[in-house]
């Protein structure tokens, strides 16, 4: 049976990432694996406390943990039909889940990204950046403000990377199951259109030769109109899902690290997909 990885602090973006791990593993009969880190915080200036002492609060936090987990995973099961199990674990947040994302090997990584800052909040310095960055696994990761409903329209960003085709097939599975359409774009630099135009001629004929999948559309965006594309992507009336292979180094930057202005930033609402090539 497929897993459904789902990090939670118990906090208001993790309930809603954990909505969207729900309605996945409906569809993909997967169960789901909530996964909690925790930490202990005592004062440091009173001297080093005993190890009994530490182990008991580790014990007492985990047990807090477990009983709150154990309520969620019953309640999932009762009300959505979902297996669910959990497990909590000391230690720091992005350690705990890639470790767990590293030994249980899910079908999918589902987490919450918090703030009302979307993309620069939620990709910059975050622990969702960091899962995705060293998970090995594919990433969903869920802006507080989007609600789980029916995916109809994906877009895949591409650089024509030989392991997009890799890529394609992980997104193709989701695109099956809720019969979505699916938009290809690829930003270029504006040096040769023609060339570009050809490029991608040959990336759909690969995409056809290899899957039979037809409800797909291509599309060249100069660099110039990244921002005005963000625009689109991040519109939850237009688009469900995001979806980017992890080694589009030119397009994550251009997210990531050029000057993007707070409103486009703020307006990023859909889910992005993180796929990696190791898949």
């Amino acid at each position: 049976m497929k897993t459904i990885l789902v990090p939670t602090d118990f906090s208001k973006s993790a309930k809603n990432a954990l909505n969207y791990a729900i309605g996945i593993a409906q569809k993909t009969n997967a169960e789901i694996l909530l996964v909690h880190a925790f930490q202990i915080h005592y004062a440091y200036n009173i001297g080093p406390y005993p190890t009994q002492f530490i182990e008991n609060e580790i014990r007492h936090v985990e047990g807090l943990a477990n009983a709150h987990l154990r309520s969620i995973a019953k309640e999932i099961y009762e009300l959505q039909s979902v297996k669910c199990e959990y497990v909590s674990l000391f230690g720091e947040a992005t350690d705990v889940i890639l470790e767990t994302i590293k030994q249980k090997k899910p079908y999918l990584v589902i987490m919450g990204t918090k703030g009302a800052t979307g993309l620069k909040g939620f990709m910059i310095g975050s622990t969702a950046a960091r899962i995705i960055s060293g998970a090995t696994q594919p990433v969903m990761a869920i802006p507080q403000v989007a609600k789980y409903h029916e995916i109809r329209k994906i877009v895949f960003a591409t650089d024509y990377h030989k392991n997009d085709l890799a890529c394609f097939k992980i997104l193709l599975e989701l695109a099956e199951l809720y019969m979505a359409h699916i938009d290809v774009v690829h930003i270029y630099n504006g040096d040769n259109m023609e060339t570009e135009k050809n490029d991608l001629l040959k990336f759909k004929e690969k995409i056809d030769k290899k899957y039979a999948y037809r409800d797909i559309t291509y599309s060249l965006h100069l660099v110039m109109q990244t921002e005005d594309k963000l625009k689109d992507v991040a519109s939850s009336k237009s688009n469900d899902l995001f979806v980017m292979s992890t080694h589009h180094r030119f397009f994550m930057e251009s997210i990531w690290n050029r000057s993007i202005t707070k409103t486009i930033a703020n307006q990023i609402r859909i889910p992005l997909l993180a796929l990696h090539t190791d898949n």
